[in-house]
C-alpha cells in the first residue's frame, strides 16, 4: 500500500514561533521524564530470541537502554532510571482469567545491585483495550548518583509460562512463548535527570 500525502506548510508567524520556543525551553529544565520502548519493534532481534529461548530455566530479553535511545536533550546529563513499568499485550483470544502470574527478574547495568523480582499480572486498562494486558511496576534499586543507562536484562522464569501462551501442541513445561499469542512487551522507563 502506498499512501501519498501532499500539503502546503504555511508560516504560523511570530505567535507560533514563540510558543514553539517556549515549549522547548521548558523541556530543558525538566527534572524527570519517561521513555516508552516496544520490545517487538525497538529490540526486534532480542525479542525473537526471547520468544524462542532454548534455556530451560529462563527466557531472557536483553534491553539496550543506552544513551542513544533517549532524547538528544539529555546528552551530557545524568539519567537515573527509577521505575520500569511493563505491559505485555496478548492476542485477543487469550483468556487471562485462567492464567497465573508470570515471574520476571530485572537486572540493571550496575551488577552490584540486587536483581528486582516481580510478577506480571492481569491489568485493567483505562480506556479499555480490545485485547488482554498483563502489567507490573518495578522500582529500581539505585546505589549511586551515576547514570544507569546501558544493557539491562529482563528474564522470564520459563516454569511460570502457562500453556495458554505456549505454541499450540506444546505438551509439558517449561514452555516458550508463542509469537502469535504474545503481541508485544511495552517497557516504560521513568527516570530522574540531574
Amino acid at each position: 500500500m502506498i499512501l501519498r500525502l501532499q500539503y502546503t506548510a504555511r508560516d504560523g508567524g511570530v505567535p507560533l514561533r514563540k510558543a514553539a520556543s517556549d515549549s522547548l525551553a521548558g523541556d530543558v529544565n525538566a527534572t524527570s521524564g519517561a521513555r516508552l520502548f516496544s520490545a517487538k519493534h525497538e529490540f526486534a532481534a532480542a525479542w525473537v530470541q526471547f520468544l524462542n529461548s532454548t534455556d530451560p530455566k529462563s527466557a531472557t530479553l536483553q534491553l539496550d537502554l543506552s544513551r542513544d535511545r533517549f532524547s538528544y536533550q539529555l546528552r551530557g546529563k545524568t539519567v537515573q532510571i527509577q521505575t520500569v513499568k511493563l505491559y505485555l499485550f496478548l492476542d485477543e483470544l487469550v483468556q487471562l482469567s485462567k492464567m497465573q502470574s508470570l515471574l520476571f527478574t530485572l537486572t540493571s547495568p550496575d551488577t552490584t545491585l540486587p536483581q528486582s523480582e516481580f510478577k506480571l499480572d492481569h491489568a485493567e486498562t483505562a480506556p479499555p483495550v480490545p485485547y488482554p494486558v498483563m502489567s507490573a511496576s518495578v522500582p529500581v534499586p539505585i546505589s549511586t548518583d551515576s547514570d544507569n543507562r546501558g544493557l539491562w536484562s529482563l528474564a522470564l522464569t520459563r516454569q511460570s509460562i502457562p500453556q495458554a501462551l505456549a505454541p499450540d501442541g506444546s505438551k509439558q513445561p517449561p514452555y516458550t512463548l508463542d509469537a502469535k499469542k504474545v503481541r508485544d512487551l511495552l517497557i516504560v522507563c521513568e527516570y530522574a535527570i540531574s
